[in-house]
């Protein structure tokens, strides 16, 4: 989503923790047609993971895993 959705859109959504009123994170302000497309991507990419045999994601999984642990 990130090339797609920061492509088109500057201006960003920020989603406040009620509990807290601390920033949880940024989101981009996007119009619906530009949420279509994100998703009609989102949706083909699901469609070439689902093609690979579940030995293949298994270690693309336990590997996104370990870098995210590395950082």
């Amino acid at each position: 989503m990130g090339s797609a959705a920061s492509a088109q859109s500057t201006s960003s959504i920020v989603s406040i923790n009620p509990a807290t009123g601390q920033p949880l994170g940024e989101v981009p302000d996007m119009s619906a047609e530009q949420v279509r497309a994100v998703v009609a991507s989102a949706r083909a990419a699901q469609h070439a993971w689902a093609q690979q045999s579940i030995e293949t994601r298994c270690r693309r999984v336990l590997r996104f895993a370990e870098i995210l642990m590395t950082k």
